[in-house]
């Protein structure tokens, strides 16, 4: 296995007693790998990228998940550090259980991630040292009318410019509609959601983006990313499974809106950015078929729900029936 020069400098210097024993991760911001201990335990290094954002993240990221280390739902840190410029950070590996097709564990893990998302947004405050860690990056969704401006940027080089009619509708939505202000998570996407065998108990990892925002924004994220592109895997209607995690968090019907709207935001991104740069790594390896469709899919029914818009020809639902969103 190769591995790179700065990780090979960060575990002879810093983590000596710890041995590479496989690759987990090559991503946009970081890269991971397996290590164990004398003593045969497993760990996860996780490694910045080489431009200065994708460092100052990571560090960020060591500055959040080290205040909250009371939580159960943040992995356990067990260091960090800066070697030759690249931070670093090592967690406790936490194994994930996924088990699609089984009606039980999916009721019962939509209801799990709703109950943990409403912990995260009223139980954690925001710490002072997080100030400067996250001036470098902050969350685009935190100021809608910012990420309104970024998706018409991105739609207007892509093939999809009529998506950008929709933007002012979901502009309007989110501005007549109230935020629930909190910390978010930023990223509750299906592999920054590591479940527990039966379900009950959920690890929420990468907090990368960590930052203060719209509570709805990580629960639109979570619904989208973590059920609803997902849909062919799940054994129980997907109406069913936003109606869980929708309970368990404690979404008022006033804020239905809102998530749909958030939600037509980031698939409005999607569907350039699947377009050129090809299915995300988490669909190729759970699904057989093609993400961009099934983006496309979720884009109509979330459009049709909102009632502001018509369906725009060119999407097409390809036989994909109704559904909750």
């Amino acid at each position: 296995m190769e591995v790179p020069t700065v990780v090979s400098a960060i575990v002879e210097t810093e983590l000596s007693s710890y041995e590479i024993t496989g690759h987990v991760l090559e991503g946009d911001i970081h890269r991971e790998f397996e290590v164990v201990d004398e003593a045969g335990d497993q760990y996860v290094l996780k490694v910045a990228g080489d431009t200065e954002e994708e460092r100052a993240r990571v560090k960020h990221e060591a500055v959040v998940v080290g205040s909250l280390q009371e939580f159960d739902f943040v992995p356990d840190l067990c260091g960090s550090g800066v070697v030759d410029s690249y931070p670093f950070l090592l967690f406790d590996r936490v194994e994930a259980t996924e088990q699609w097709g089984t009606a039980r564990w999916e009721t019962t893990a939509a209801r799990t991630l709703g109950e943990t998302l409403a912990r995260v947004h009223t139980d954690i405050e925001p710490r002072a040292e997080w100030r400067t860690s996250g001036d470098a990056h902050p969350l685009p969704e935190s100021q809608p009318p910012a990420a309104t401006f970024e998706t018409l940027c991105e739609l207007r080089t892509s093939d999809r410019r009529r998506l950008a009619e929709l933007l002012p509708d979901v502009a309007a939505v989110l501005q007549e509609t109230t935020a629930e202000r909190g910390v978010v998570h930023g990223d509750v996407t299906i592999d920054n959601v590591r479940f527990s065998s039966d379900a009950r108990e959920c690890t929420l990892v990468d907090w990368e983006t960590a930052t203060v925002a719209d509570a709805y924004f990580d629960v639109a994220i979570a619904e989208l990313r973590t059920f609803q592109l997902f849909s062919s895997l799940l054994s129980v209607p997907e109406e069913t499974i936003l109606s869980e995690l929708r309970a368990a968090y404690g979404v008022p019907s006033s804020a239905v809106r809102r998530i749909r709207a958030h939600k037509i935001l980031q698939l409005c991104r999607m569907v350039p950015r699947v377009e050129r740069l090809g299915p995300y790594a988490s669909w190729q390896r759970r699904v057989d078929g093609s993400c961009l469709e099934q983006v496309e899919r979720v884009l109509e029914r979330t459009v049709r729900r909102c009632t502001f818009a018509e369906p725009l020809e060119g999407l097409g639902t390809r036989g994909s029936g109704d559904s909750e969103e």
